[in-house]
């Protein structure tokens, strides 16, 4: 079974996957410059409906600690850097949110990660409510994977 995708998944086990969007997001971190803190969001394993034993891996993150021109610097460093480490970039401009923050959309040409980067930072808004005002200036890391396969995987939560 394999409806709607254009490609045929890779076998590939949980665990393996989990660790293979971990060393991706390591690389973006590595390659962003920023040595500061990090969330320590765990990779998610989701069921990929189009494929018998299918799942998917994203690993979602935050980067943070810096100042909101370093941390510019460092999402202009990615768009520069990544496509030397074999990764396209799709897009680069304001994101469509409300904030239209700066976003960086690229996929791994070899692995067929997509990864979305976006500067996150806190409101200066005197309309912006405690949430808006309350955050941490950072780069918000999503990275998913495609779907994978893995003759022992059941559903969701593994």
């Amino acid at each position: 079974m394999n409806k709607g995708l254009d490609y045929k998944p890779e076998q590939m086990s949980v665990s393996a996957a989990k660790d293979l969007a971990r060393r991706q997001s390591s690389l973006i971190l590595d390659t962003s410059g920023l040595k500061r803190e990090t969330t320590n969001g765990a990779p998610i394993v989701s069921a990929c409906k189009e494929v018998e034993h299918g799942y998917r891996v994203t690993h979602s993150w935050k980067v943070y600690g810096s100042s909101q021109e370093e941390l510019t610097q460092a999402l202009e460093r990615l768009r520069e850097k990544l496509p030397e480490r074999g990764w396209k970039v799709h897009r680069f401009e304001h994101a469509k949110s409300k904030a239209r923050q700066m976003q960086l959309d690229v996929e791994d040409v070899r692995q067929h990660h997509t990864v979305t980067i976006e500067e996150d930072f806190a409101s200066t808004s005197s309309k912006a409510g405690k949430w808006g005002k309350g955050g941490r200036d950072g780069l918000f890391v999503y990275l998913d994977s495609p779907c994978y396969i893995d003759s022992d995987f059941e559903g969701e939560g593994q």
